[in-house]
């Protein structure tokens, strides 16, 4: 079983635990984490060895509709204090302190097949168009140009932003400046395999916290614990897409 990651780096230790953990429980070896990077991710769908994979929402519709061979299994409940717990996520638009108001903003996204640091954000700022967008690759990379004043604004998936800062509490003085949302929170996905081997591997990621070791890898990640999903469940991500603004160039 191969277990990669399109997802933020900073919940790497938290997918690598849980893909241990559901390995074991599928009767395979320990995988390593691949970070292939979207660039990729028709090659790793490809691929017929079967995969647990880290999935944006955005994407996994984008190949839902072409037929390829790949389903939700669940999505991470976070362990935010104050918000409802739920299978769900937010775009927020942070600033750095002293930034103008949006519109006067050079706001950073991570890239144009992000539900959190794009097509989100877009749906819900006035007049996106008009804003002066900088490409920057990741969320890490918006943070850090963030930190640095290279850029004054940007969307950040709200789960992502939670561990950053937990890493990097420097970014704790960012200002929230909107929060987009809820959408359903980035699925775990299974690439190939058959019926029997990706209801294991659902149960296997349901079942985390049962016991010491699954609530560890929990925590890693400020889980909670993971919810059951279905392709039906990204239907609002599949219409926000699909409605969406042309992007601008950027």
């Amino acid at each position: 079983m191969r277990a990669l990651s399109f997802l933020g780096a900073a919940a790497r230790p938290h997918y690598a635990a849980v893909a241990a953990i559901v390995a074991r429980a599928v009767g395979a070896p320990p995988p390593q984490i691949e970070e292939p990077g979207l660039d990729h991710l028709a090659a790793a769908v490809a691929d017929p060895a079967p995969a647990l994979a880290f999935l944006c929402g955005l994407p996994y519709v984008r190949l839902r509709d072409l037929d390829a061979p790949v389903e939700a299994l669940a999505a991470p409940v976070p362990d935010e204090p104050g918000t409802a717990e739920a299978p769900v996520y937010f775009s927020d638009v942070i600033a750095r302190p002293g930034a103008p108001a949006l519109a006067d903003c050079r706001v950073g996204f991570n890239n144009d097949d992000s539900l959190s640091g794009w097509v989100l954000p877009r749906s819900g700022l006035d007049d996106p168009d008009a804003l002066h967008w900088v490409r920057t690759g990741s969320h890490r990379r918006s943070l850090e140009l963030l930190e640095v004043g290279e850029i004054d604004a940007a969307p950040i998936d709200s789960y992502v932003l939670r561990l950053e800062r937990r890493e990097t509490p420097a970014y704790g003085r960012l200002e929230l400046r909107r929060r987009i949302g809820p959408m359903p929170a980035p699925p775990v996905v299974a690439f190939g395999g058959d019926a029997a081997l990706r209801r294991a591997m659902q149960a296997a990621l349901l079942d985390l916290p049962r016991t010491a070791e699954g609530r560890r890898a929990l925590a890693l990640g400020a889980v909670l614990r993971y919810a059951a999903v279905t392709s039906a469940t990204y239907e609002p991500v599949r219409a926000l897409d699909r409605s969406a603004a042309a992007a601008p160039r950027c």
